[in-house]
Parts: structure tokens; C-alpha cells; sequence
């Protein structure tokens, strides 16, 4: 049930917009999708808690990845990417996974040119990983040893409302 709380001609509205039983930033976010304004309201100090809960929508930790390293086998062209996942979120991580590719220009390694090349480089491929693990590595490299490999680790995520991609740092060796 959603209902309006008023003070001094202020109307705000507080109630579980996504109907999953609670209310929480999920419902925040769909409050502010249906047009609500809820920013910089003072509703004193009976809702200071609930005003927290919708102020920290906009803090709130993102899936993200910690860290993402790149280490050569010993006597091998192969690299391993390693990314070290933190999905410990209120939010749903729907995909994940690596881009990749060799001597492709930095900005290219995003989930739109998948399976596109620039000029004389490879082509930008996707290795789709588990999102239960902490931790997911991408062995790859290739087998003239020359120029450089890069990878970048992705996470599609939602908050029930909305959809959002994160993208790592980008990792990176040259033979």
C-alpha cells in the first residue's frame, strides 16, 4: 500500500512501488521514475530514518570489481586476467563477464563492439562468466607474441527498476 506523508504543504509518497513486500531503495527508484520528488525534503525527526533509506539510493555500493590483474604463463603466449568480483549488493547482478581482444585502442572494450575490429586490430570478443563466483579468470593470448592484449571485466546489474553496466579498469600486457 503506498501512502502520502504530509507536512507543511509537502507531500511525499512512501510505499512499496515494486510490490516485492518491503520497502526500500527499490522503491525509491521507482518513485522517482513515476515523477516524485524526494530530494532536500525535511520531514523532521519522526522520518529521519525513512528519509536515510531514500537518501542512500544514491550512495548505495554498486557490483563492482576490486581489482583485475594480468599475469604470463612461464614459457607460454597465454596471459591470465584475473578479476576479483564484489557483488555483495542490494542490487541484482544479471550478466558478467569479460571483453577482450588484442591491440585494440583502450575506449574499444565496451559490450557495443563486440565483435567489432578497428583498422588493423582484432576483433573485440565476450566471455560471458559465473556470477556466483568471487573471483573469474580469462586465460588468453596470442600465438605470434606480439603487440598487446587487453582485457576489462563487466557487470550488467538492476535494481529491479532500472537497468546499469559497470565496467573495470582495464588490464593490459604487451609481449
Amino acid at each position: 500500500m503506498n501512502t502520502l506523508i504530509t507536512k507543511t504543504n509537502i507531500c511525499v509518497a512512501v510505499g512499496d512501488y515494486v510490490a516485492d513486500g518491503i520497502i526500500n531503495t527499490k522503491d525509491y527508484a521507482e518513485a522517482n521514475k513515476k515523477g516524485y520528488q524526494m530530494d532536500n525534503i525535511d520531514l523532521g525527526e519522526k522520518f529521519e530514518l525513512q528519509e536515510a533509506v531514500f537518501q542512500a539510493y544514491d550512495v548505495q555500493l554498486i557490483p563492482s570489481v576490486s581489482s583485475i590483474t594480468v599475469q604470463r604463463e612461464p614459457n607460454s603466449v597465454v596471459c591470465n586476467f584475473t578479476a576479483h568480483k564484489d557483488f555483495d549488493t542490494e542490487f541484482t547482478v544479471t550478466e558478467c563477464g569479460f571483453l577482450f581482444g588484442a591491440n585494440l585502442p583502450d575506449d574499444f572494450l565496451v559490450l557495443e563492439n563486440v565483435g567489432k575490429a578497428t583498422g588493423n586490430s582484432g576483433v573485440l570478443k565476450r566471455h560471458i562468466a559465473n556470477t556466483e563466483s568471487s573471483t573469474t579468470v580469462l586465460p588468453y593470448g596470442i600465438k605470434s607474441a606480439t603487440g598487446k592484449i587487453s582485457a576489462r571485466f563487466y557487470v550488467k546489474y538492476t535494481n529491479g527498476v532500472n537497468d546499469y553496466i559497470y565496467y573495470s579498469d582495464l588490464a593490459t600486457y604487451t609481449y
